[in-house]
């Protein structure tokens, strides 16, 4: 495997990993950390609680289904379905 090759799957595990963890993270957020989180945000853009709890819910969604498919492409690859 050349070099490249190696860097390109380095950085694919790493967007799995990151990925799945703020996927996690955000689904499973309590409302005492979301309310921390929104406190940080209101300084640029102002959210209603009941509206961020359902952008972070998205968002916790996106990135996990972002890990499945990345998972997807790397099992694909390594079953060999890129001939």
């Amino acid at each position: 495997m050349s070099p490249i090759g190696v860097a390109k799957y380095i950085l694919t595990a790493a967007v799995l990993v990151l990925s799945m963890f703020f996927g996690l993270r955000l689904l499973f957020a309590h409302d005492i950390r979301r309310e921390a989180w929104r406190s940080e945000v209101k300084r640029y853009a102002y959210f209603s609680q009941k509206r961020f709890k359902t952008l972070t819910l998205l968002l916790g969604w996106g990135f996990l289904l972002l890990a499945l498919y990345v998972a997807f492409l790397q099992v694909d690859k390594l079953v060999g379905g890129d001939e």
